[in-house]
């Protein structure tokens, strides 16, 4: 029912933690299902009770909740059936030196909580992580790393800082700045284009930025 891309992340040590969850979360997002394993939730599958049933009156109401019944019970099976297979692959991308951590722990939710607790870096740690490897990349492409791999970091990173209310990311003009100057030994035209937008103040939109120097870079080959 729920499958899993072959390319995983294996959750080893607390470097692993964000990529891992935003794994995790990403595919329970697909079917539907991560409410009820978010270990920072407490929402719950709920069972439809045919009790329900037992104060409608009898004729076209009662048979039209039944249907509804029915139809409910079927997807809480169907619910059921996809945490229980996400908790197969959820242990399935923990390292095996780590399996201690969750042995004796049935339910997906309390296995992801239990893995927060060991993994989870503090939250001043992911922040510190974030503006050192923003400043890294604001110095240019790095020697020996092919630029389309250089490139989904910005995202990557701009995208946790935004989810994280890091002061200051958000001044989206400047984040567009860091990323136009980074970029200026690799296509100056692009970025002196784009700098003139800001000193004009259009808005601009940091994604949209890096998608069109993307598109830009790519027809250039």
């Amino acid at each position: 029912m729920v499958t899993l891309e072959e390319q995983k992340v294996v959750l080893r040590t607390s470097k692993d933690w964000e990529k891992w969850i935003l794994m995790v979360e990403m595919f329970a997002n697909t079917h539907g299902l991560w409410k009820y394993i978010d270990p920072d939730s407490d929402e719950s599958l709920q069972k439809p009770q045919v009790e329900d049933l037992a104060n409608v009156p009898k004729g076209v109401e009662y048979e039209l909740a039944l249907v509804r019944f029915k139809a409910d019970l079927e997807e809480y099976k169907w619910k059921l059936d996809g945490t229980r297979e996400i908790n197969y692959k959820v242990r399935s991308t923990v390292d095996v030196r780590n399996l201690y951590i969750i042995r004796g722990i049935s339910d997906a939710r309390e296995v992801i909580r239990a893995l927060a607790k060991h993994f989870r870096p503090k939250e001043f740690d992911l922040r510190d992580e974030i503006c050192s490897r923003w400043e890294t990349l604001c110095s240019g492409p790095p020697k020996g790393i092919p630029v389309d791999e250089w490139i989904p970091q910005w995202i990557e990173l701009y995208t946790r800082a935004k989810h994280m209310e890091i002061g200051d990311f958000l001044n989206e003009d400047l984040r567009i700045r860091d990323f136009l100057f980074a970029i200026k030994p690799l296509n100056e035209s692009f970025a002196q284009y784009r700098l003139l937008q800001l000193v004009k103040e259009q808005q601009l939109n940091f994604y949209e930025i890096v998608r069109d120097f993307i598109c830009d870079m790519h027809y250039a080959r």
